[in-house]
Parts: C-alpha cells; sequence; structure tokens
C-alpha cells in the first residue's frame, strides 16, 4: 500500500520500517499496548530537518529578502496549514496507521496528525537517504507553495502594493523587464527590472521570473526608490 505514497513523495525507503514509524500514531501504541514505535521522535527530527532544507531554499532563491521578510515566509511554510497543504497533496491521511477508537473519530483527517506525519516522513527520509534525499522530496512536496507565499510576505504582496503607491503618484503602471538569464535550463537564475516612466526603480533576482519580480518590488518599498 505504500509504495503509491512512496510515488508521491517521489522516494523509495531502502528501510521500509522507517516509513512505518513515521506512518505511525501514538495512539496505536497506546491501543496494543506494545512498545510499537510511532513517529513523535521521527517527527521531532523531521522539524528539525524541513528548518534547515526551507531555510537554505529561501536564502538561496530570495537573495534580497531581509532577515525578516525570510523568517516570516519560512513561518508561513511550516504553519500547520503549510504542512496541511503538503499532507493533502499526496492523500497522506489514507496511509496514518492509529487506534481504532481514534480512527472512528477521524483523526486521521485532524490537521495536526497530518502535520506532524510530514515532518516524520521528512525525517525518515533523512535517516534512510540522507540530505539531499530528503530535499528532493521536500521540492515535490512544496510544489508551488514557496512562490505562493513569498507573494503574501513582506507587508502583503510587493507588486500590488508598490503598484498602488505608484498610482498614488501619477497614473502610471510600473513594467517589469528581463534584464538576463543566468545558469543552466534546470537552475537558471532571472535579473529583474523595474521601469516606472522614465525611471529605473529596482532590480531583483530569483529562481523564476515571477520570484524575481516579487523580489524586486520588496526591494523598491524598501528603499522607497519612487521618491528619489
Amino acid at each position: 500500500m505504500t509504495a503509491s505514497l512512496e510515488k508521491s513523495l517521489g522516494y523509495e525507503f531502502h528501510n521500509k520500517e522507517l516509513l512505518g514509524n513515521a506512518l505511525t500514531h501514538p495512539s496505536k501504541s497506546y491501543e496494543l499496548k506494545d512498545e510499537l514505535i510511532d513517529n513523535q521522535r521521527l517527527e521531532f527530527l523531521g522539524d528539525a530537518v524541513l528548518q534547515l532544507i526551507l531555510t537554505e531554499m529561501i536564502y538561496r532563491d530570495f537573495p534580497n529578502y531581509t532577515e525578516g521578510q525570510m523568517t516570516m515566509l519560512r513561518s508561513r511554510i511550516v504553519s500547520k496549514k503549510g504542512l496541511m497543504q503538503m499532507a493533502l497533496s499526496i492523500e497522506l491521511s489514507q496511509y496514518i496507521i492509529m487506534s481504532k477508537g481514534e480512527h472512528s473519530q477521524g483523526g486521521e483527517n485532524r490537521d495536526s496528525t497530518l502535520a506532524d506525519a510530514v515532518e516524520a516522513i521528512l525525517g525518515a527520509i533523512f535517516l534512510d537517504g540522507g540530505i539531499e534525499s530528503a530535499k528532493s522530496c521536500m521540492t515535490k512536496l512544496l510544489g508551488n507553495m514557496l512562490t505562493e507565499a513569498a507573494v503574501n510576505t513582506s507587508k502583503g504582496n510587493p507588486k500590488g502594493q508598490l503598484q498602488e503607491i505608484l498610482q498614488g503618484l501619477k497614473p502610471l503602471s510600473p513594467s517589469y523587464t528581463v534584464l538576463s538569464e543566468e545558469g543552466p535550463a534546470h537552475d537558471k537564475i532571472y535579473i529583474v527590472q523595474i521601469i516606472w516612466g522614465d525611471t529605473v526603480l529596482s532590480s531583483g533576482t530569483g529562481k523564476s521570473k515571477k520570484l524575481a519580480e516579487i523580489a524586486a518590488a520588496a526591494e523598491a518599498l524598501a528603499t522607497e526608490s519612487w521618491n528619489q
């Protein structure tokens, strides 16, 4: 049954017992009155793995973000809502192992249960295949979540906020121009410039055009370049 989950994760476990442990809710051990290993220890490890991988991603992909902006962006992803989104993307609830009592109450669909299981799975992958395997899985689980979360970071939507401020000064929208694309096709870095009328407001760098535009808008808001 877990073969389909492994396919969704993009990772095949060498030690299947680790995946079983990651999916086992503490209620199962209590029900069996056994020393069955549940996912609490793996959750503890997975939380640290998640934080490290995500922090590196944000540091690398958002070079213009301040420490505060990076912290806010990370917090959006590691929140229960963010972890739930990852769990739903792989239909994780159907794989949770728990007591009959918990199952009868729909425990496998609880936010906390699914969030804990996501962290436990990342911890298990780290133990089974190392940090690079955990990164690969994390990238797959994230999908577009990081980009979407970035849109709402730094005082809301930086592009929308910048446009609102500029159009309040004069009825002219800023334009975003790609200055360059660097790196191989699978790992490109984009540099985007914002022009407002005859004025160059700022530039930004990102792993996609959208991320570069967000970074450029955040930079313009931070420097208030329209007032220069």
